[in-house]
């Protein structure tokens, strides 16, 4: 039997004999009712699929407890002064408070406390992609924002990895969208975390996670700067390191007499590139390489091959030189060179040979006249011959000049007349 006065639950009552009422011959019944203090215990908020776990708050020692689910059916009955379940809706659950008795247990009201689910979508952000080393990616869209069916208020935050297993939030990343101001040299994830916060709960729910894929390039490089005669080619451009990339790579060498307008050179598509033009000025080579990965193509240059073009050298010859017969010598005049020329060759005509003239290479240049050898028995003619000066590179065009061998003139004759 249970009574209730004024707000108190009282489960039963007793009864006591009085020794001095029956030491008087008469008998009296006096009643008193046994109190139990209705356990305290506070409501929860919990999100969705998390354990909750209710407790009595300020628990008397040596009591028991008996919870009892929505449905009024005892779940537990133990002294522990907590009761751990998953709910997965919003429910009411009750305790009451166990005093063990003899010959009765005397109980406590039943006390409900209140469940609350906090439940969160993610939703969901845009999708994955591929970009350039350095570069930055397109902005993140919401392609669906997170939603939850209770009373929480939703927020934001951003996260990024670079190993897609450590995410680290990204400070004031708490929009619905986010651009990344930050130029990626690797390959990076990124997620949001939605949060409904309720009764001072947060609970949280992760989107998919964007992947942005840095197709990293580096494009090596290719021989050093060389210098080349005037209307020569330059010596082959090699491969010192190949290209590096991500993706596919394939190569493009370009070409500029400017050093800042470069165009591509037809077919030049090898790790290597012979130029076959003769070049006439200055020249600057390149070599681009290219990485496609996701169909995303991404550019990297080469340092930069030099060619500088020197001009030939001149000279400039004076009057056609002769002598007379047997003269073993003769002047060759010149009035002035270009270039800094410092050797001189010259190439007589098969008749100059014939007649005992012989070919000089590659002698230095003294000062004006060059003096020419000259084969005391050639005979009466003009001869053919061509000179060239050389720098320290380049070699100039030939100059034709002509020797001319004249007759000797004849001895003169004269008589002496005597008179007496």
């Amino acid at each position: 039997m249970t009574i209730t006065e004024t707000g108190f639950t009282y489960d039963g009552v007793r009864v006591k004999v009085s020794s001095s009422v029956l030491g008087l011959g008469l008998s009296a019944r006096l009643y008193y009712a046994f109190f139990i203090t209705p356990p305290s215990i506070d409501p929860k908020t919990v999100c969705s699929g998390s354990p909750v776990t209710l407790t009595v708050k300020n628990p008397y020692t040596g009591y028991y407890y008996n919870w009892y689910n929505s449905s009024n059916t005892l779940v537990q009955s133990s002294a522990s002064t907590s009761y751990t379940f998953t709910p997965s809706t919003n429910t009411t659950y009750y305790v009451e408070a166990v005093e063990l008795g003899n010959p009765v247990n005397h109980y406590s009201a039943r006390i409900p406390v209140t469940i609350t689910i906090n439940p969160i979508s993610s939703g969901a952000i845009g999708t994955s992609q591929t970009i350039c080393t350095s570069g930055t990616p397109t902005a993140f869209t919401n392609t669906g924002s997170a939603t939850t069916t209770g009373a929480g208020i939703i927020s934001y935050q951003w996260q990024k990895s670079i190993d897609n297993i450590t995410f680290n939030n990204i400070p004031s990343a708490t929009s619905a969208t986010y651009t990344e101001p930050a130029a990626l040299t690797q390959t990076t994830y990124y997620r949001r975390v939605a949060t409904s916060t309720l009764n001072s709960v947060g609970c949280s729910a992760i989107s998919n996670v964007i992947t942005v894929t840095v197709n990293t390039l580096n494009p090596g490089s290719v021989g050093s700067s060389q210098a080349i005669c005037f209307n020569t080619t330059p010596s082959s451009f090699t491969d010192i390191s190949s290209a590096v990339g991500a993706g596919t790579v394939s190569y493009q060498w370009k070409k500029s007499t400017d050093n800042v307008s470069f165009t591509d050179i037809p077919s030049a598509t090898s790790a290597t590139f012979t130029e076959t033009l003769s070049l006439t000025q200055i020249t600057y080579y390149r070599r681009v390489a290219s990485s496609v990965l996701n169909t995303v193509v991404c550019n990297s240059t080469s340092n930069t091959i030099t060619v500088t073009v020197n001009p030939l050298p001149t000279i400039t010859l004076g009057t056609a030189p002769s002598a007379c017969q047997e003269i073993t010598s003769a002047p060759l005049i010149y009035t002035g060179t270009t270039g800094s020329p410092v050797t001189y060759s010259i190439t007589w005509s098969g008749a100059a040979l014939t007649a005992g003239f012989t070919n000089v290479s590659n002698v230095t240049l003294p000062a004006s006249p060059i003096t020419l050898t000259i084969p005391g028995a050639a005979p009466m003619a003009a001869y053919s011959g061509t000179i060239v000066v050389k720098n320290a590179g380049c070699e100039s065009t030939a100059v034709p000049f002509t020797f001319t061998i004249h007759p000797k003139p004849a001895t003169p004759s004269f008589s002496i007349t005597t008179s007496n």
